[in-house]
């Protein structure tokens, strides 16, 4: 199923400090802190865009055509979920409520949304995105998450900071070290509907 996903709320913190980083790179002054800066908002993105996680707290909003039976929620891991918003049959708005018309799986990644026995989702109206699901995404803060992830996102400040205007001999992506690090935490290839969906431009960064 299409789907359109749109961060609302973006986070305000990183999982790598620049003191961190400092230390990762061996450098002791802070001249160089606005560039160490940029360098972890890259590295972190690129991990999240690898792994199709969130890292650290952010809002999203979900927007899909229809109710299928499982929303699977993209962005793991899931915090809670803030709304969800429809346009009913007649085209007008209305909002459900949470464990009376929905239940929401946090555990699982990515997290699940269905609704409880013996019910259905309303009919929605037959338009693009009536649907909308607003959602909190990301581990609770830098200290739940996984230092690998972590080390991972150290390991391209410093691949950034040493080759900062030339094309690195190895390129990031054939790293081993990055993909070991990475590899457990990739969550690609998951429809909204819940249905395996092709993931080959990972496999290839893989391979």
């Amino acid at each position: 199923m299409r789907y359109a996903l749109t961060r609302t709320v973006a986070p305000t913190t990183y999982p790598v400090t620049v003191e961190e980083a400092r230390r990762h790179l061996r450098v002791d002054g802070t001249e160089e802190d606005a560039l160490i800066q940029t360098y972890i908002i890259a590295a972190t993105e690129l991990t999240e865009t690898f792994t199709c996680r969130q890292l650290m707290p952010a809002t999203y909003a979900l927007r899909i055509d229809r109710f299928p039976p499982v929303i699977i929620v993209p962005k793991p891991p899931l915090q809670s979920v803030t709304s969800i918003a429809y346009l009913d049959s007649q085209g007008a708005s209305q909002t459900l409520t949470v464990t009376t018309d929905y239940i929401v799986d946090s555990n699982s990644e990515p997290g699940r949304i269905t609704t409880p026995f013996s019910t259905v989702w309303p009919v929605s109206y037959d338009q693009m995105n009536a649907v909308t699901v607003t959602f909190v995404a990301g581990y609770t803060g830098a200290g739940t998450v996984p230092e690998s992830l972590k080390a991972a996102i150290k390991l391209m400040v410093g691949d950034m900071f040493q080759n900062r205007e030339t094309t690195l001999e190895k390129p990031i992506q054939e790293n081993p070290t990055l993909k070991a690090l990475m590899w457990d935490h990739v969550r690609c290839g998951i429809g909204i509907g819940g249905d395996n969906t092709s993931a080959s431009w990972q496999q290839e960064w893989l391979t």
